[in-house]
């Protein structure tokens, strides 16, 4: 460690209208900016070229832009296409990774501890604007693809075992006990985006689709879903609709649903 990192570490700074310290130049231009809303108003509405001129002002700046960032060598250039794919293959690594999701909801958690100016500052820079369609599209857009190409990421993945239903949870418990090797909502990729069975049965060449009464009224439109993940499979694939009194039975007989 230089010693010009030494000194960054062991300078305190201080707000010069609350008095808060921050060992950290980043903690502390960040709590001016979102605390205190505006930053000129610590220089009396003036900008620094007005107070300093505008030579001593750009070095003023970039002192400034070194105590945030340090010496980065990066400052005032740019990075190839191919580093910038490099960037984006290893982000994409890391988001699939849920540990790294751990920690970083723990990081933002403290975050939002020591900074909780930070919520009433987007709260105001969001009030009263809305999202136009054309936007929602974009979006919608790029989701879709990112789906198709990671539909590990999407929420009905991640959150699969969190939202298990009551014939779901019987059903799963049942291919336990029955030592069938399964998956539960295992990706597939198909032409109108990714589908999630609700147990895949890979040895078996079959998927079982747990059918409750309420949410499974629309047969024609299950029709169309198994058409599009048998067009992924084969043929040779098969998938059973169980509907959710017969899933009941079963989990009488197994003794499941006293447990439940």
């Amino acid at each position: 460690m230089s010693g010009t990192q030494k000194e960054k570490i062991s300078k305190k700074y201080i707000c010069e209208t609350c008095g808060k310290e921050y060992n950290n130049p980043h903690q502390y231009y960040g709590h001016i900016q979102f605390a205190h809303n505006n930053p000129s108003k610590l220089r009396k509405n003036k900008t620094l070229e007005e107070i300093y001129g505008v030579d001593k002002a750009i070095k003023i700046k970039e002192k400034h832009r070194i105590s945030m960032f340090g010496k980065n060598p990066m400052l005032g250039r740019k990075h190839t296409n191919e580093t910038k794919e490099k960037i984006s293959k290893k982000a994409q690594e890391r988001w699939l990774n849920p540990d790294n999701h751990k920690k970083q909801s723990e990081t933002m958690k403290e975050y939002y501890k020591e900074h909780p100016e930070f919520f009433e500052h987007i709260r105001e820079i969001t009030k009263g604007k809305t999202v136009s369609e054309e936007q929602r599209q974009k979006r919608s857009i790029t989701l879709k693809e990112r789906y198709r190409k990671y539909p590990e990421t999407h929420p009905n993945y991640r959150m699969r075992k969190r939202k298990m239903t009551k014939i779901e949870k019987y059903m799963y418990k049942i291919l336990e006990l029955s030592n069938v090797k399964f998956k539960f909502q295992q990706p597939i990729v198909c032409k109108n985006g990714t589908k999630y069975p609700d147990f895949y049965l890979p040895n078996h060449k079959m998927i079982v689709e747990c059918d409750g009464s309420y949410w499974h009224k629309d047969k024609e439109r299950d029709k169309k879903r198994d058409k599009e993940i048998l067009e992924v499979l084969g043929e040779d694939w098969k998938i059973e609709h169980i509907l959710e009194p017969e899933i009941y039975e079963f989990a009488k007989f197994f003794g499941l649903e006293e447990k439940a």
